[in-house]
Order: structure tokens, then C-alpha cells, then sequence
């Protein structure tokens, strides 16, 4: 199977990144996912309460949507990572869900079918970048 990547640091932390990118790399190990480096989506130094302007969130989300889909999980770290507008996480989620998209997060969890109630945990109990 194949997997993307998507990590966010909202300061210009390089090595923030690679801990996350070394962690997804770990973890897709594990699953027995492959990556493309291609499919390695970076949003440095930008914060997370607006998704709209997490542009490589949001070349992630066109690529998932996309037919044929480069890719069938997306892998990140913790679910802030993702972004720290609750309703907008509910709705990306919800669509990589409807593309067919696996999410699966290193601390510990895999989202499919829709059932996103663990994810929107960690995205409420994690402190505010």
C-alpha cells in the first residue's frame, strides 16, 4: 500500500520536521507502507488555526481527491498536526474518509470509516502550538 506524509511545525522548526517525518517513516515501516518522496506534503512555520492557508495541506487534500489517488493512507504524527481549527479537522478528515484515504497517526491510531472520535481527542487535549 501506498502512503503520503503530512507534517507542520507553526515556527520555523526544520528539526520538528524530520522528527516527524522520521517518525511516519518508522511507523510506515511497521504498517509495510511504502512512500513516495513526491507525496511528502511540509507546512513549515505556519499555524495551524487556518487550514486554508496550509498549502501543502491543502496539495495534499487535491492529490487524495484526485483519480487515479497516489496514495491510500496518509500518515502524521498527532492529529494537530493536522491543523488546530476543530470543525476544519472534522471536515478533512470526512473527506479523506469519502476519498477512499486511510489516516493512521504514530501516537497510536488508524482512522478509517469515518470513525474519527479518538482523532478529535488528541486534537482537543493537545496543547496550542
Amino acid at each position: 500500500m501506498r502512503a503520503a506524509i503530512y507534517a507542520r511545525s507553526a515556527q520555523e522548526d526544520r528539526t520538528a520536521i524530520e522528527r516527524q517525518l522520521v517518525a511516519c517513516r518508522v511507523r510506515a515501516g511497521e504498517l509495510g507502507l511504502s512512500i513516495d518522496e513526491s507525496q511528502i506534503y511540509v507546512d513549515c512555520g505556519v499555524p495551524g488555526n487556518n487550514l486554508e492557508r496550509l498549502r501543502q495541506l491543502q496539495k495534499l487534500m487535491s492529490a487524495a481527491e484526485s483519480v487515479p489517488r497516489p496514495f491510500d493512507y496518509v500518515l502524521f504524527t498527532d492529529v494537530s498536526r493536522l491543523g488546530r481549527d476543530l470543525l476544519g479537522v472534522i471536515r478533512l478528515l470526512d473527506r479523506l474518509s469519502s476519498a477512499g484515504v486511510t489516516t493512521h497517526h504514530t501516537q497510536g491510531g488508524r482512522n478509517e470509516g469515518g470513525n474519527i472520535c479518538a482523532l478529535l481527542v488528541g486534537l482537543a487535549t493537545t496543547d496550542v502550538d
